[in-house]
Parts: structure tokens; C-alpha cells; sequence
């Protein structure tokens, strides 16, 4: 298998933080960008948390004044480079900061398992509003009340989507060296973050599903757990940096 250490970018700018462009009240897609800054020592200002809601909003306008279009947040800014889309982002700065695989294989499987977290956060998320977005006006409380209730039932019972990623994520996990360590080779990359985060977000909005999880996917719990103790993950969830899951 190739190495792919020699073909990694090197990081130009060491001296300049970057800037995380993200809405401030809630950890959501945008703590997949933090956690990585923070496990990897990165720089940063949070401009969502320094700035507000506002300064957010630029992402959506295209108007960070950089040298690529941004469509929605989260997005990451250092001098002109702008970029956005949070797979793209994770897998970026994991290259960028030597948290990446050492083979082309890996590689090429750390970036399917990227686009699979995304995918299953955005089926979490879908959970929680069953209903059409144009839909939910004149809809009764009750109404939207029970509908949330009946989806998550679905995505999170016997059979549901929720099951299918987590065993995905744990046969993934399984294939290095029996689940004991990281996602690829012996050190960490940027997906072993990604897939924490996500693992953080299912024991928040989905606790009786995860606290089933530590017999049906026990490798995924206990990777949880000691990304979760590593000295500068720790810090961060244990800081003022880190807000709380709302929901």
C-alpha cells in the first residue's frame, strides 16, 4: 500500500488562528470542526460565540469575502482560503495537521466513514422533525407532539436506521485491530473525532438507545469513552468552550 505521508500539505500559516464560523447557541455540526481544533492544538476564534447570531450569517450570503463560494455553516476562514461543508472541513484540517491515514486504502476508507457519520446525523436529525418543513404551520402541538414521538420510536427501535450505523460504525472499528484502538493504523485522524463526536450527540439525544449500546455495540461505547479521556478532549468539554446539547 502507497504512503501518504509525503504528499501531506504543509500548513503555511501556522501563526494565524483560523476563524470557525458557526451559530453560537448549540454545539451541533459545528463542534465536529471544534474537537478537532482542540484534540490537534489548532488556533482558532470562534467568531459565532465572540461575534453572535449575526456574524454567522455571512456563511449563508457568501460574504466572508474569500476565494470560494460558502453556502451554509459551519465554515473555517484563514486569511483568503474560505471553505464550508463539515465532512470537507474535518477532512481537510486532518490532512493539514497530520491526523490522517498513513495509506491510500485508509484513506479512501477514513472518507467513506466521514460521509457515513454525516449521513447518520442527518437521519438523527430527521428524527426529529417527521414533518415537511411548510407543513408544521396550523399544525397542532399535539399533532407535531406525536409525530416526533412515532419517528424516533422508528429510527431508534428494533430494526431502525439508528441500529444500522451504529453496528456499521463498530464493524468498521472492529477491522483495526479488533476495535481496541483507533479507526485506522496506530494513532489518531481526524475520523476517530468525527465519529466521537457523533457517538457524543447519540448519547445525548438518543440515551436509552446508547445505554443499550454498550451490549448490542460495546467496542463504539468504549472508543467513545477513551476519546472522550483524552488530556485535551477532556479540557475542552470540561471548558466554557464547549456548550451544552440542547433538545
Amino acid at each position: 500500500a502507497a504512503d501518504m505521508g509525503e504528499v501531506a500539505p504543509q500548513d503555511e500559516h501556522k501563526e494565524e488562528p483560523w476563524e470557525l464560523y458557526y451559530w453560537p447557541s448549540f454545539p451541533g455540526r459545528g463542534d465536529f470542526v471544534r474537537v478537532l481544533f482542540e484534540e490537534l492544538g489548532v488556533p482558532y476564534v470562534d467568531v459565532g460565540r465572540k461575534s453572535g447570531f449575526s456574524s454567522v450569517v455571512g456563511v449563508i450570503r457568501d460574504a466572508l469575502g474569500g476565494d470560494f463560494p460558502t453556502t451554509a455553516p459551519p465554515a473555517i476562514k484563514r486569511g483568503s482560503f474560505v471553505m464550508c461543508q463539515t465532512p470537507a472541513i474535518c477532512e481537510h484540517l486532518g490532512r493539514l495537521y497530520g491526523a490522517y491515514p498513513e495509506t491510500l486504502e485508509d484513506v479512501a476508507h477514513a472518507s467513506q466513514l466521514n460521509l457515513c457519520v454525516a449521513d447518520y446525523i442527518a437521519e438523527g436529525r430527521a428524527a426529529f422533525h417527521p414533518i415537511a418543513e411548510g407543513a408544521v404551520t396550523g399544525a397542532s402541538e399535539d399533532r407535531i407532539a406525536a409525530e416526533v414521538a412515532a419517528s424516533v420510536a422508528r429510527f431508534v427501535g428494533e430494526g431502525g436506521r439508528l441500529w444500522k450505523w451504529l453496528h456499521c460504525f463498530e464493524s468498521a472499528l472492529e477491522r483495526n485491530r479488533g476495535g481496541r484502538g483507533f479507526c485506522f493504523g496506530d494513532r489518531i485522524t481526524y475520523v476517530d473525532l468525527v465519529l466521537f463526536h457523533a457517538l457524543r450527540a447519540t448519547a445525548s439525544q438518543f440515551p436509552d438507545a446508547w445505554a443499550a449500546a454498550a451490549d448490542r455495540t460495546p467496542l463504539i461505547v468504549a472508543f467513545e469513552k477513551r476519546i472522550r479521556a483524552r488530556p485535551r478532549v477532556e479540557a475542552y468539554l470540561a471548558s466554557d468552550r464547549a456548550l451544552p446539547f440542547t433538545g
